[in-house]
């Protein structure tokens, strides 16, 4: 991350021009990263959704469920609350392997058909999904899902005059991709550009090999085919550290990272290394059916840092899939995303000073069961904890704070600060890239006005506290000749938690 670490060049780089009689761009905002289960996607790239596109399936072990199908109801919580965008690095079996199709002739009838079981293709270690395409193909055509779908999938093939048109679909018949160009390798469009179908084909998702050579191999046929042989198969220990690995290139481009519902502590402990070296915020969900296995929990990944908020929730919600107990981090990540897009300052300083809590956050859920009343040695338990839970004030169901209580001494880990202060770090960080390469005085004089544009819209967005004398200060300098060095300190607003009434009783109002 820039704002931490210094990074030296030594190669020529001919940088692109910059108007800068323009503002900067904003980057695009919205973004959370995560690691979990999905049933489509190339686990060695990360998976970029901008929809929910999972079934919501039972997590319940006993009706057939698996615990990592929570993941699911995270993304359906996140996009309820805000039409984001989600970075997901997939998590399969260590020992996970899928098939090729693998297009045979039937010489006796002339059909085409798939020999779908006569290729296994190992998803991890040796000889896997990246490396298939390597190989020279044994049949006419052979196909590779390298998006590995755990769900039936279907597959269209047409060749006319050596032009193939390729397209897959979902169990449902929607189209997911599609792709055409020429068979043969020294194929070209009209315009004379090679347009060899293998080498236009996005290998995240499909990946294909042709041998025009092959003496079965015609100009002329088409094939279409329900492909379950052809499914992964997720076997082993859950491959945590490929999903981390793969989310470790993008983490920096997130604005906050969830947990969805994952249980491993250790793979918690791996993502929140990520998300701390890059600024970015973590929401966590804390297991357990009662406060202290919630506790012990919490206790066994050992983190207590202000960049970090931990969810607990403990009643079921009404599903779809029965009444389940779903975490709350997904939920949180797309609530606070949707506050921060809908109080924008000229579509550039979002507003991250709110902080998790209050009744304008009610769930958009229905509980199963009524909560149970937690008593004040529990609430003072969770308060000494930094323990959110779900509670209920009056009859609405509200995230309960875990800052409300009697504690002192907090301001330092208030959440809503260190949002402030992280946004703030990557927000500068972002207008230091813009000049990188240039003239220094250039890049001194640039960097100097567009940070005092930033806290002047943090300023309006209430980030600084409006009594303090001086409510932040900044400079920028240079140093070795090629380093610019933005310094800075603020005084950050407070977090209302007690209103007083002040109140006179007199017999005749003077006038």
């Amino acid at each position: 991350m820039l704002v931490t670490q210094e990074k030296k060049y030594v190669s020529i780089f001919i940088a692109p021009t910059i108007d800068l009689t323009l503002s900067l761009e904003p980057n695009e905002r919205g973004v959370a990263g995560t690691i979990g289960k999905i049933t489509w996607g190339n686990p060695h790239y990360i998976r970029t959704l901008a929809q929910s596109t999972e079934d919501l399936k039972t997590t319940i072990p006993a009706r057939g469920g698996d615990a990592l199908n929570e993941f699911a109801y995270h993304l359906s919580d996140f996009f309820n609350g805000y039409q984001g965008k989600v970075l997901v690095g997939r998590l399969l079996g260590e020992d996970s392997y899928t098939f090729a199709q693998l297009v045979k002739k039937d010489n006796a009838t002339g059909l085409f058909y798939f020999d779908n079981t006569s290729e296994q293709v190992n998803i991890f270690g040796a000889d896997n999904i990246t490396d298939w395409a390597d190989t020279f193909p044994t049949q006419l055509l052979e196909v590779l899902v390298t998006a590995v779908p755990t769900e039936t999938f279907s597959i269209d093939i047409e060749n006319k005059n050596d032009f193939l048109t390729i397209k897959l679909y979902d169990k449902s018949g929607n189209e997911v991709y599609r792709v055409d160009g020429g068979a043969k390798f020294d194929s070209v469009d009209d315009y004379g550009n090679p347009n060899y179908i293998g080498n236009r084909t996005d290998d995240k998702i499909l990946s294909i090999k042709v041998d025009t050579q092959h003496p079965d191999y015609t100009s002329d046929f088409e094939l279409s085919d329900e492909c379950d042989c052809g499914l992964v198969n997720d076997d082993g220990n859950t491959n945590y550290d490929n999903a981390l690995s793969v989310l470790a290139n993008v983490i920096e481009q997130c604005d906050y990272s969830f947990t969805g519902g994952l249980t491993d502590t250790e793979s918690i402990k791996k993502l929140r290394g990520l998300t701390y070296g890059a600024k970015v915020l973590l929401a966590v969900d804390v297991m357990g059916k009662t406060l202290t296995d919630a506790l012990q929990f919490k206790n066994a990944i050992g983190i207590s840092e202000s960049d970090i908020t931990y969810l607990w929730n403990r009643g079921k919600d009404d599903f779809e899939a029965g009444d389940l107990n779903i975490g709350l981090s997904g939920w949180l990540v797309g609530q606070a995303i949707n506050r921060n897009m809908s109080r924008l300052v000229d579509g550039v300083v979002e507003y991250r000073v709110e902080g998790v809590a209050g009744v304008d956050y009610p769930l958009p859920r229905t509980k199963a069961q009524d909560l149970g009343k937690l008593s004040d040695e529990d609430l003072t338990s969770l308060t000494e904890n930094r323990l959110n839970t779900v509670r209920m004030f009056g009859n609405i169901l509200v995230l309960g704070d875990c800052l409300s209580g009697e504690m002192r001494n907090v301001a330092s880990r208030l959440f809503p600060v260190t949002e402030g202060n992280f946004f703030i770090n990557r927000s500068i960080a972002n207008i230091l890239i813009q000049m990188l390469f240039k003239n220094l005085n250039e890049a001194q004089a640039f960097t100097l006005a567009e940070v005092t544009k930033l806290f002047d819209r943090c300023a309006r967005n209430n980030y600084f506290d409006a009594n303090a004398e001086t409510q932040y200060d900044f400079q920028v300098t240079t140093k070795d000749n090629d380093t610019v060095v933005v310094k800075y300190r603020y005084v950050p607003s407070g977090v209302m938690r007690r209103g007083v009434i002040e109140g006179t009783l007199t017999k005749k109002i003077q006038k």
